[in-house]
């Protein structure tokens, strides 16, 4: 019940938390590793207090970088090309004190001493695979975009019951667009 509660409390101040924070894509570029267009990013996200009490409680943040390749049209909607994320979740460990940044779609984990070089290092952590090159007819016409996601409503037991309610959990950034042609 106690965990429920400090759950509960820790959701009804999202939306104040969320309200402070600087939340972008700083830069992002493709490049082609192994006839393979693959999306590198740098980010810029600072963790409000607030954040890190969440963090300090052994709650977890959720990112997710989404990825899109699509020719831009001028009555139909932009055609989309590819589409990739990349998920992270960033969770204190309550034995080592570490912050610990983990994909699962990489299986990959990294631990470092705060949350904010975490956040830091999530750009180096990420390398997206988005479509062969083999599949781009000419990349000339085709725009590439990223953003970031944040989602905090992946609690556990009655908190995530209550979590789905609430659309200010869950923060989007402006896409990012840059032409693909390399």
């Amino acid at each position: 019940m106690q965990g429920v509660m400090i759950g509960v409390v820790c959701c009804l101040s999202i939306g104040v938390l969320f309200a402070n924070e600087r939340f972008e894509i700083r830069h992002a570029q493709t490049s082609i590793i192994d006839d393979v267009y693959v999306l590198s990013t740098e980010l810029d996200y600072s963790l409000h207090p607030e954040a890190e009490q969440i963090l300090q409680k052994g709650l977890a943040i959720k990112f997710i970088i989404q990825a899109e390749l699509f020719q831009k049209r001028n009555y139909w909607r932009d055609k989309k090309i590819a589409y990739a994320q990349q998920i992270f979740f960033l969770q204190k460990n309550a034995i080592t004190q570490k912050y610990v940044l983990t994909s699962p779609d990489v299986s990959e984990q990294k631990s470092f001493s705060t949350p904010i070089e975490a956040i830091r290092n999530l750009g180096d952590f990420t390398k997206i695979s988005l479509i062969e090159t083999e599949k781009i007819k000419n990349p000339r016409d085709i725009q590439a975009r990223t953003r970031l996601v944040v989602d905090v409503r992946h609690f556990s037991g009655a908190v995530n019951y209550l979590a789905k309610y609430w659309d200010d959990w869950r923060i989007v950034s402006e896409w990012y667009e840059w032409p693909l042609k390399l």
